[in-house]
């Protein structure tokens, strides 16, 4: 699988991510009459996941005020999802866990949406840096 996201350059991109998570989203939708009802779940946060990443990485073409209210409520849906899928451990907080990585997605990817274009902004620059961890 690693092979099929990663071709000849041998380490995952920001880009490979992002093709992973819509393939395996994709493979989930065609078998969700077979999922059990936590699995589910899952697939929602993925599918919550995938469409969060459609809308940060759409052209500025797309932008609408209805496009924007969408990444609002995707970043709420996205963490009531989680906090049903995944429970929060004991010794830290319920927000301290998820990380900045999560509150970027849930709350400063909507706010950057209503000022210009994620697609050059953002999105770039979060590949950047995610180029680095191997």
């Amino acid at each position: 699988m690693t092979i099929l996201f990663t071709g000849d350059h041998g380490e995952i991109r920001g880009c490979d991510a992002r093709l992973a998570l819509v393939t395996l989203v994709s493979l989930l939708q065609q078998r969700a009459s077979e999922l059990n009802a936590m699995e589910i779940k899952v697939l929602r946060v993925l599918c919550y996941l995938a469409e969060l990443q459609h809308i940060a990485y759409s052209l500025e073409q797309t932008r609408t005020r209805r496009l924007i209210l969408r990444a609002y409520n995707l970043g709420y849906q996205l963490a009531t999802a989680i906090d049903e899928v995944v429970p929060a451990p004991r010794k830290i907080g319920r927000e301290s866990w998820k990380g900045a990585g999560f509150h970027n997605i849930t709350v400063h990817l909507p706010e950057q949406l209503e000022l210009g274009s994620l697609r050059s902004t953002v999105a770039e620059q979060a590949e950047r840096k995610f180029h680095f961890i191997r």
